[in-house]
């Protein structure tokens, strides 16, 4: 305390005190903290776009629902788990939701 009254009075600039110095620390952590927690979601929204483009393809490709049961009956078990997989996976990042799940869950196994 004696030293920054000292540089005040030669008109030096002051030295940081403990507390000051404590929450420059504490707001540096805090912006760090936020700026993982931005790439974590930016990375989270990306492969959720990524999920959705495929859904959108799969649409796409895939004929509608009356003769989805048809299509995969004619698909091989090994067919028929990556699509379990691509579901699931569709599921776990919040693309579908539970009931659409379970539904064409349904429609592949009871094929």
């Amino acid at each position: 305390m004696f030293a920054n009254e000292f540089r005040e009075e030669f008109g030096l600039k002051t030295k940081m005190t403990h507390a000051e110095r404590k929450e420059l620390e504490e707001l540096e952590e805090k912006r760090r903290k936020q700026e993982v927690q931005r790439q974590k979601n930016a990375a989270f929204q990306d492969r959720v776009a990524q999920q959705k483009a495929k859904v959108d393809a799969q649409k796409g490709k895939m004929p509608e629902a009356s003769t989805q049961s048809a299509v995969t009956s004619k698909m091989s078990i090994k067919e028929q788990m990556e699509l379990l997989q691509q579901i699931k996976s569709l599921l776990d990042v919040g693309v579908l939701t539970p009931e659409e799940f379970e539904k064409k869950k349904q429609e592949i196994l009871n094929s």
